[in-house]
């Protein structure tokens, strides 16, 4: 299903209904990330809004 990213607007397909085929599925997303995202996000980020937090919170630089 083509999406919009929640965080920067860009169109994406997202397969959450078969999770091991999503673009998410390559992006290692630890507990702490994902409960940022959930309270920050209501819907999907694209693979490479996902990338950026995921490398700015390995650095403590997590913003929105």
């Amino acid at each position: 299903m083509e999406k919009t990213c929640a965080k920067c607007q860009n169109k994406f397909v997202c397969n959450a209904t078969d999770i091991k085929n999503c673009h998410c599925s390559n992006v290692s997303l630890t507990p702490e990330l994902i409960a940022r995202l959930q309270v920050n996000y209501q819907d999907c980020l694209c693979a490479d809004c996902l990338k950026v937090l995921s490398a700015n919170l390995e650095k403590k630089q997590i913003y929105k």
